[in-house]
């Protein structure tokens, strides 16, 4: 069943697909043309064309990245392989650490807190190829269809910090040299040269 019905001057459509309701804009004003858009949806459901989509069920982190390995063993070079293996044991250990099970708990703050906590004090390309390898992992999940959408998907990995190295003039130099005690005269003077 479904029916039509006007939101800000738009013909929308009402419908329901076994048990879940939907809504969908006819992207006209003309009620003509909305209703030819309604019988058009009516035919699509009687014919069975429109389904119910099943959400997948939810699923444990661990059998996932138990998969995903497998499947990297089986595909991968044999060092790439160790690689993306021990990336994701240590985001298995962050998981089970924060009590994050499934994989539709894993979210953009999750990974936040992984950056914060498990690679605190390592680089941004570090960070970037963790990131990379629960990517894969999830956009594989996806494949398999274990997993509606990744949810790490829009996750940026953090940016390396430039930092621009400043040096001292010729001038600058001097006067730290003239104005210094006699012994950082000396340390500076090795330094500089």
């Amino acid at each position: 069943m479904a029916t039509l019905f006007r939101r800000n001057g738009i013909w929308q459509i009402n419908y329901s697909v076994g048990s879940k309701q939907h809504r969908k804009s006819t992207k006209t004003a003309v009620r003509r043309l909305a209703e030819i858009a309604l019988k058009d949806l009516e035919l699509r459901i009687f014919k069975g064309e429109l389904k119910e989509r099943k959400t997948p069920e939810r699923t444990k982190i661990r059998d996932v990245l138990r998969r995903y390995k497998l499947h990297v063993e089986g595909n991968c070079v044999p060092d790439y392989a160790n690689h993306v293996k021990y990336h994701l044991k240590i985001w298995q250990d962050f998981f089970d650490d924060h009590g994050i099970q499934y994989l539709q708990d894993i979210s953009e703050k999750a990974v936040d807190d992984f950056f914060v906590t498990a690679l605190k004090d390592r680089a941004a390309k570090t960070k970037k190829e963790y990131l990379t390898s629960l990517k894969a992992c999830l956009n594989r999940a996806v494949r398999w269809g274990v997993l509606e959408k990744s949810p790490v998907k829009d996750v940026q990995p953090p940016h390396r910090i430039v930092r621009n190295i400043r040096f001292f003039s010729k001038e600058e130099v001097k006067h730290l040299i003239a104005n210094a005690s006699f012994d950082l005269k000396v340390a500076i003077s090795l330094l500089v040269n």
